[in-house]
């Protein structure tokens, strides 16, 4: 088997449909904010600024643009922790709670819609395979110098 064709196959693919691609990338929670107000959503603990950096790998300079857009909007409030006043807790007010719920019922009508094109099997094996994937890709870091 040789892998480096198939990987260029895979970047020809991402060549052909980038434009398909980047509409689903954004569809996969790709935009900061938005992702943002979801995983609040599932959250039941306290959050801070760096469990947001952590959990989206992204810079601590990034998380703040996030918040303060999110803060902006009205969606989040960021509350100080009495004890320790370098530790800024972050959750979700019930409007970014509605924006949460709403931007991800509209992500599981689209996601359905594509598994059905797809049908059953096929549909289950994607899923299966993106499961794979990210967790190949986590215990491997094959990508954590990009």
């Amino acid at each position: 088997m040789d892998y480096t064709e198939l990987s260029e196959e895979i970047c020809q693919v991402h060549i052909r449909y980038a434009g398909i691609m980047n509409r689903m990338q954004s569809l996969l929670l790709s935009k900061g904010e938005d992702s943002l107000l979801i995983w609040l959503d599932t959250r039941e603990d306290k959050v801070t600024s760096r469990d947001i950096a952590d959990h989206f790998q992204l810079t601590t300079g990034r998380v703040a643009n996030i918040l303060k857009s999110a803060e902006n909007k009205g969606y989040i409030l960021r509350t100080q922790n009495t004890e320790d006043l370098r530790r800024v807790y972050v959750e979700l007010t019930s409007e970014g709670r509605d924006r949460a719920r709403k931007i991800y019922r509209q992500m599981v009508k689209e996601h359905s819609a594509l598994l059905e094109l797809l049908g059953e099997q096929r549909a289950l094996g994607m899923i299966e395979t993106m499961e794979d994937v990210f967790r190949l890709v986590t215990e491997s870091e094959i990508y954590a110098g990009v």
